[in-house]
């Protein structure tokens, strides 16, 4: 039976490593997002935790959401100690926690369910060995052993149960609600007053997928780079892809549109005095314009994800644009890959609880007609793009007229209604208005 024993200690040993990355990347989420708390406490327990030092810590915020008190670094180590006075934790502890936080909220309920599961393993191991072991030694009749181990493990199949059941009641879903009866819902602007007030709570919110459409030339860099310096001028940390343009075309033109000077003339360097006066002050206004701009070309759908949660890990971003879709790249272009592109954008988007703002083109069968005005089905793989999105815009402007109107077609809003806004497009400053 001793060796039965070491090879259970051994497992539990074995099992460390994992269990320490599940340990600290749940306890490192709670401790970024204490907001998603609730979501999380009752899925696993203090005693679940085979680092007793990851359980303790992981009691200290159930009670403190139970009470609920703010649930942070500092907190954690006032409790800590108190209640675990002769074991050190140290704020360099709970910031490499942080550091190692599991990747959304999806992922941490992951964490939560395996931590859970690896204790109710070991817990059947145990079970089954106390049953051989209380048999063989003869310290309790066979009925009382085996009594004993069928309890055990039937508590272990009543939380395999709870820990199926992932989602929420009815009921619980009304709570919430009701407690947000009175609660604007306030999204985070697109800087486009007329579209804003089109796009139900005012603008974009966490998990949001927006597809801005149209054909080359209409405006959907323009109108990509506007929204994002209208999100960075308002402190909003934001992640711009540029699979087109180079970075510092970007920047060019986000300071044109922030100075009204033509961004032609500012890569020409062509600048009164009166206009290098506006660039020395943007540059020192840039300090505060949380925006990053990535012009990496050629990069996979798991590349662009794997840049998202990083940019979310490591500077907050709250949204992320995308210029624009067909320049990701992808093993090939039938119509199962771009749906597989698409899920795994929307699911990002999701999990990080960003908004992804992207554009795309329309197709060419636009051009053939008498009537410009754009519809779903112009969509190019209009199929995939239009299930996924939440919001699609699709974008006109008589180009060949040199028209500066810019017609917004709101052709699907998951949330809320559809119709159409006309905006005016500055090219040289690449501003939009109305």
């Amino acid at each position: 039976m001793t060796n039965l024993i070491d090879q259970n200690t051994a497992a539990a040993i074995s099992e460390a490593t994992t269990d320490y990355q599940l340990a600290t990347g749940l306890i490192g989420y709670a401790l970024t997002y204490p907001d998603h708390v609730n979501r999380l406490v009752n899925m696993v327990r203090a005693d679940d935790f085979l680092i007793l030092k990851d359980g303790h810590i992981w009691q200290i915020i159930t009670d403190l959401h139970t009470a609920k008190l703010g649930i942070d670094s500092a907190s954690v180590l006032g409790y800590w100690t108190i209640r675990y006075p002769g074991i050190e934790l140290t704020y360099t502890d709970l910031i490499e926690y942080a550091r190692n936080a599991a990747q959304g909220l999806e992922n941490a309920r992951a964490y939560a369910t395996l931590i859970a599961r690896q204790k109710m393993r070991r817990d059947t191991v145990d079970a089954a060995l106390g049953t051989i072991n209380g048999i063989t030694e003869g310290k309790q009749t066979t009925a009382e052993t085996v009594s004993e181990g069928i309890r055990l493990l039937s508590d272990i199949q009543s939380r395999i149960a709870g820990l199926n059941d992932t989602g929420v009641t009815y009921t619980q879903a009304v709570g919430e609600i009701f407690n947000n009866l009175g609660v604007k819902r306030i999204g985070i602007p697109t800087g486009i007053a007329a579209l804003d007030r089109q796009l139900t709570g005012n603008g974009w919110h966490p998990g949001n997928f927006g597809l801005f459409a149209g054909r080359p030339g209409v405006g959907k860099s323009i109108m990509l780079i506007d929204m994002c310096r209208a999100t960075g001028e308002r402190g909003i940390p934001c992640e711009f892809f540029s699979l087109e343009m180079s970075q510092q075309e970007v920047s060019y033109r986000i300071v044109a549109s922030r100075t009204g000077i033509d961004y032609r003339r500012i890569m020409g360097s062509q600048l009164s005095d009166e206009e290098t006066g506006l660039i020395v002050e943007e540059v020192e206004e840039s300090t505060h314009m949380p925006i990053h701009i990535d012009d990496r070309g050629g990069v996979t759908t798991d590349e662009i994800i794997a840049r998202i949660k990083t940019a979310k890990r490591e500077r907050g971003i709250q949204v992320a644009f995308i210029d624009y879709s067909g320049l990701i790249k992808l093993p090939d272009k039938d119509v199962s890959t771009i749906n597989r592109m698409l899920a795994e954008l929307k699911n990002c988007a999701r999990t990080e609880k960003i908004a992804l703002v992207v554009a795309h083109q329309l197709n060419r069968d636009i051009e053939k007609r008498v009537d410009k005005t754009p519809v779903l089905s112009d969509l190019r793989d209009a199929g995939g793009y239009e299930a996924t999105a939440d919001v699609v815009v699709l974008m006109h402007r008589d180009v060949m007229a040199g028209s500066k109107t810019l017609e917004l077609h709101i052709a699907k809003q998951r949330m809320g209604p559809v119709g159409r806004q006309d905006v005016q497009v500055n090219l040289a400053t690449n501003r939009i208005e109305g």
